[in-house]
C-alpha cells in the first residue's frame, strides 16, 4: 500500500514551509509518507489519487509545524508579564499545541470525502 513520495510533492512541501536545501528531505520525505498513508488508509485506497496530492502537501505542512520537526530547540512561551517594575516570567511546560496526524485527518475530511471508498 505504499507508494513513492514524488520530488513534485516533497519541492511544494518545502516552500510551503520555506526551507532550502536537502538537509531536511529524509524527515520531509517520511511525513509526505506518514500523510500519505494516512489518506490511503483513511480513504480505503490502494494509492493515493494524484488529485489529493495538494491536500497530502497542506497536510504535511501541518503535520511538520504541529509537531516540530527540524526544531531542535523550542523556544520558552511568555507565562506571566508584568509592566510596573518589569517583570517576565516563562512558562517551562512545553507547548500544548501539537496535534496527531489522526487530528490533521480530521481538519481534511472534507477534501477526503469525496475519494473514500466503502468498507465490507
Amino acid at each position: 500500500m505504499t507508494s513513492i513520495i514524488s520530488t513534485t510533492m516533497l519541492s511544494k512541501l518545502k516552500q510551503l514551509l520555506g526551507i532550502t536545501g536537502n538537509e531536511q528531505d529524509p524527515l520531509l520525505q517520511l511525513v509526505l509518507q506518514t500523510v500519505n498513508d494516512e489518506i490511503v488508509n483513511y480513504c480505503n485506497l490502494d494509492q493515493m489519487p494524484i488529485l489529493l496530492e495538494n491536500v497530502a502537501v497542506r497536510m504535511a505542512a501541518d503535520m511538520w509545524r504541529s509537531e516540530r520537526y527540524g526544531v531542535e530547540h523550542i523556544p520558552p512561551t511568555a507565562k506571566s508579564v508584568s509592566r510596573g517594575d518589569v517583570s517576565t516570567s516563562f512558562d517551562t511546560k512545553p507547548v500544548a499545541d501539537i496535534r496527531g496526524v489522526k487530528d490533521i485527518v480530521d481538519n481534511y475530511k472534507v477534501q477526503l470525502q469525496a475519494f473514500r471508498k466503502l468498507r465490507w
